[in-house]
């Protein structure tokens, strides 16, 4: 469970991120670079593992790894070497100093891991996460359904020296490349005003096609 709330977390921040930065983006990086950019969120929920690292944000964000320093001032102060009492009783309150803050610390986490926010908010947001994935699977099935129905209803176009079948779907808002298995381009009125203008469009989803963009 703590696995895959840390996957869906990381995953979400990262592409939150990418939508944010995506007009800055824009003006620094190619469009194939912003698009292989994508695969990284994409790898994080396919691989259902966690990778610990020194260098990453998200293993700093624990109260448990708190390891705090101390450094006796007095004596890095000291005009004269200290004589052996001062040593030890400087030892010794170092060391009683670091056992305090190390109880102190352990309280601390006890406390946050007992209280009920603790156990309840990584379910609650893993809960939310899976609400969020259901209303989105659903808007796509409707999506596709209502797209489905529209084209349904079209007319083949004969085109010389074009690899793919183009149909003509009245009611198309935008010409477009549709299929992973049978891939074909679907025009609408406006694509075949004129020889110019449908060469243009099939010119465009072909290059849609051999960047594999339906894929």
């Amino acid at each position: 469970m703590t696995t895959m709330l840390e996957i869906a977390l990381q995953s979400s921040a990262f592409i939150l991120l990418l939508l944010l930065l995506r007009p800055w983006m824009k003006k620094i990086l190619t469009a194939r670079m912003r698009y292989a950019l994508w695969s990284i969120p994409l790898l994080r929920l396919a691989l259902p593992i966690s990778i610990k690292s020194t260098f990453s944000i998200w293993g700093h964000t624990g109260l448990h790894q708190t390891s705090p320093t101390l450094v006796p001032s007095k004596l890095l102060l000291a005009k004269t070497v200290p004589s052996r009492v001062e040593i030890g009783l400087m030892n010794q309150s170092v060391k009683n100093a670091a056992s305090e803050l190390a109880t102190k610390a352990t309280q601390g986490g006890q406390a946050i891991r007992s209280s009920p926010w603790h156990e309840l908010l990584p379910q609650l947001v893993l809960w939310i996460w899976f609400v969020g994935v259901g209303v989105m699977l659903t808007w796509m099935i409707v999506t596709n359904y209502r797209f489905h129905r529209m084209v349904r209803h079209k007319k083949q176009l004969i085109t010389f020296g074009v690899p793919l079948p183009i149909y003509l779907v009245e009611h198309l808002p935008s010409p477009c490349l549709v299929g992973v298995l049978r891939p074909r381009i679907l025009v609408n009125r406006t694509s075949i005003q004129s020889q110019e203008m449908l060469d243009m469009v099939v010119s465009h989803e072909m290059t849609h096609f051999h960047h594999g963009d339906n894929l």
